[in-house]
């Protein structure tokens, strides 16, 4: 599905910062964007602070905790934490196939175009996600080759971590 390559020359992502926000509510309101319905959170014991294992472990446990009762299969597309880094970009995809299978989402990021913004980039592609939902666009990663984009967006799961192993994933759906 994905013909991902390693470049010649290496590219730099830059590390800037950025703020956003959104307003949660408990009740669904009439001008709402989207809707969470799934979190999932884990941790995994690291070498060293910035690692992450080559399967990504907290990050297969935080997408199950993720979907509940929801069968990955319905995911349209996964926003990924993908800071640029080679080692990082590729343990996030190994968990990936692992946790979806071969019911493989269109899979998506921001941060070759903006940066990793450490403390706003979970934000930022929660923002991104709730634009595809509402646009119904799916915003593809320019060197990437999709064989296959998704018809319809309507439910769309964003991953992050820290440095030290700890992984968060949200699931959204269209409202």
């Amino acid at each position: 599905m994905y013909n991902l390559k390693v470049r010649q020359k290496a590219e730099y992502y830059g590390i800037g910062e950025a703020a956003s926000m959104a307003c949660l509510e408990t009740k669904q309101q009439g001008n709402s964007l989207a809707k969470i319905i799934g979190l999932g959170f884990a941790t995994e014991i690291l070498e060293h602070n910035i690692s992450i294992s080559s399967n990504a472990e907290c990050f297969q446990r935080s997408m199950r905790r993720a979907f509940g009762d929801l069968n990955p299969s319905e995911v349209d597309a996964v926003v990924l934490h993908a800071p640029g880094t080679i080692k990082g970009d590729f343990s996030e995809f190994a968990a990936i196939e692992k946790v979806f299978g071969p019911h493989l989402p269109a899979l998506t990021t921001n941060k070759w175009k903006v940066g990793q913004s450490i403390g706003a980039s979970g934000m930022l592609s929660l923002e991104l996600a709730i634009l595809m939902i509402r646009h119904q666009e799916f915003i593809p990663v320019v060197f990437v080759n999709y064989s296959h984009l998704p018809k319809r967006i309507d439910k769309v799961m964003i991953n992050t971590v820290c440095f030290d192993g700890n992984a968060v994933s949200i699931l959204i759906e269209k409202v």
